[in-house]
């Protein structure tokens, strides 16, 4: 394989990289199946012991065998997982739908907790809706999203983008999780419009952001037992979603 080829695949780990080329990187037997199953892979790079998935390839995607020192130079996990796929990014810049549940993710920073909430959402039928933070087709956000990515329409806004008409839509109620939440996450599961609702969740050094909350209707909480003061984000926004999202 060619060394030219190697560096521009390889550049997919920086984002303004991934930007320019409007390509990502997809790691791992589990999550490079999804992406040939759902989405439009360009290249499936393999060290030769993942056959069985390189065989659902179609005609269109490019198959090459690598050798282990360039798996280690493509991959971004610490034991290279033997296969790589190159990925076109969907349009993350469409316009946001106006009915269904949208999970708001603002200024989540971990590329874990990002993809964690990408399989959640995927899991409850959500559209999901990234305000700065983390790139959710970075590579460790692809690989915790478990192929997630591919199965739930992503959206990216700067915070200067938010617009509250978007996000309410055609009657959805915005809701803000927060540990100091005013209802119970129980409460308002029971007055969810059909519109749907949009669960807002900031990261977790800095909570929701003064831009964002202005948007929201009304701040809710998961209760918790004496002395915890907080979940996870990815946990919490686990344990909000499937309150208010019903499938």
């Amino acid at each position: 394989m060619r060394n030219t080829r190697v560096t521009a695949i390889a550049a997919l780990h920086d984002a303004r990289e991934r930007r320019r080329q409007g390509l990502h990187l997809a790691e791992g037997a589990r999550v490079c199946s999804e992406a040939l199953t759902t989405a439009e892979v360009v290249e499936l790079l393999h060290d030769g012991q993942h056959a069985d998935v390189a065989r659902i390839a179609g005609p269109q995607v490019r198959v090459t065998k690598v050798s282990e020192s360039v798996m280690r130079r493509l991959s971004d996990a610490s034991t290279p997982p033997g296969i790589v796929a190159v990925v076109r990014t969907p349009d993350v810049t469409r316009p946001i739908p106006a009915t269904g549940a949208l999970l708001v993710l603002d200024g989540v920073a971990d590329p874990g907790n990002v993809g964690t909430l990408l399989r959640t959402a995927a899991a409850f039928g959500a559209t999901v809706v990234s305000i700065d933070g983390a790139d959710p087709f970075g590579p460790k956000a692809v690989r915790a999203s478990a192929g997630g990515c591919y199965r739930t329409p992503v959206h990216r806004l700067t915070g200067a983008d938010v617009s509250v008409d978007v996000l309410r839509g055609a009657g959805r109620v915005v809701l803000g999780l927060a540990a100091d939440g005013e209802r119970t996450i129980a409460e308002v599961a029971a007055d969810i419009p059909t519109a749907g609702a949009v669960l807002v969740v900031g990261s977790e050094p800095t909570g929701l952001r003064p831009r964002v909350s202005a948007a929201i209707d009304v701040l809710v909480r998961i209760p918790m037992g004496p002395g915890v003061e907080s979940l996870n984000v990815a946990a919490a926004g686990a344990i909000a979603m499937h309150a208010v999202m019903p499938v």
